[in-house]
């Protein structure tokens, strides 16, 4: 049987042959899954791979879930460890603080002159064994100069508000000569002033027993600011001694 013969009008209907379609890139792709782009007609879209898609998310959650379970104890571990060293670095500075505080303010002994003498004449003394103790601290360069001399007035738990007068005054020298106890600073600085002069020094707690004929003082030193929270911590009571108000 013969083929039938070809239709010339029938070829001259068809559009010529065109270029074929142009595939698309991965991520023009992946632009039209998501919606976000509309490629123009004719072009040759890949259909979305569900199961290959559904195996790399499934994989990705896998590798990250395991990244995590990895990471997140060592994450703890650290944090843990840094609260360990900090916990240890405080500690090591009150102890350090609440050593250097005991050495400052353990308590000190002179001997008083053999002697009787006077009330002012004991407090004068009391004075200068503060002062020399001053100037030996200084030669240690545990405090700060320059040094001047100390004043030593007797120690009041509430000051009186207009001023003791000359006789209370008095008897307020006799108690303290007679065990009351002294506030003394070691003067550094000293500007006039009204109705009495600014001083600036290092306080001093102190007492003259009579008893066993010998002075007692204990130097008032402050944690150091620095340390914070830690230097809180760190207060040190002074000896019992020199703690007039109890």
């Amino acid at each position: 049987m013969d083929d039938p013969a070809p239709d010339p009008a029938g070829d001259r209907d068809r559009p010529p042959p065109g270029p074929p379609p142009t595939p698309l890139g991965p991520m023009a792709t992946l632009c039209v899954w998501l919606g976000l782009w509309t490629p123009p007609p004719g072009t040759v879209v890949k259909r979305v791979p569900v199961h290959q898609l559904v195996a790399i998310v499934t994989g990705t959650l896998v590798l990250f879930g395991g990244a995590l379970a990895v990471v997140i104890p060592r994450i703890k571990e650290s944090k843990q460890a840094g609260v360990q060293r900090r916990n240890r670095a405080g500690a090591d500075l009150v102890a350090r603080e609440r050593l250097r505080l005991r050495v400052d303010q353990r308590l000190h002994v002179g001997a008083l002159a053999s002697t009787p003498a006077a009330e002012r004449e004991l407090v004068a003394g009391l004075e200068r064994a503060i002062t020399a103790d001053g100037r030996a601290r200084l030669r240690h360069r545990t405090l700060d100069g320059p040094l001047r001399a100390t004043t030593c007035r007797p120690h009041r738990r509430a000051p009186a508000p207009t001023g003791p007068s000359p006789a209370t005054a008095a008897v307020s020298l006799r108690l303290a000569v007679q065990g009351a106890g002294f506030d003394c600073v070691l003067l550094t600085t000293s500007a006039p002033g009204r109705p009495r002069p600014a001083v600036g020094g290092y306080p001093f707690r102190a007492r003259i027993d009579l008893a066993h004929r010998r002075y007692e003082w204990c130097k008032v030193s402050p944690a150091l600011a620095e340390g914070g929270a830690a230097s809180e911590l760190a207060r040190v009571d002074l000896p019992p001694v020199c703690d007039l108000d109890r």
